[in-house]
């Protein structure tokens, strides 16, 4: 099980971007999800990935709301068909992101995206 694509990424933080900058009326946001772990598990990636990609916020920062979420995840792995041998937490998944975007390798969406 491993976080959402880079595609689905992109298309996430587009449309999370239009929709903040068309709420003239300042009004609450509302992310959901379903109450399976993996949806949640990703859910919260694509909400901290945003944080870094679209307003530079460190891993840190955007990873901070969620320490304390009293809700199970399921740490992220690689793609293999192999048994797991590592585990990836949401703050490694948005770390490499960070990173990526840091060396000018990831840049904010827009219709290239993916980079």
């Amino acid at each position: 099980f491993g976080p959402v694509s880079l595609d689905v990424l992109g298309q996430f933080c587009e449309k999370m971007h239009r929709r903040l900058q068309n709420n003239s009326d300042n009004r609450i946001q509302v992310v959901c999800c379903g109450a399976c772990t993996k949806e949640r598990s990703n859910a919260y990636f694509l909400l901290a990935a945003y944080l870094v990609v679209m307003h530079d916020w460190t891993p840190e920062q955007a990873c901070h709301p969620f320490d304390k979420a009293r809700v199970t995840t399921v740490p992220f792995r690689d793609a293999s068909p192999r048994p797991a041998d590592f585990f990836l937490s949401l703050k490694d998944c948005v770390s490499g992101l960070w990173k990526a975007k840091s060396k000018g390798w990831l840049s904010t969406p827009s219709s290239h995206w993916p980079p």
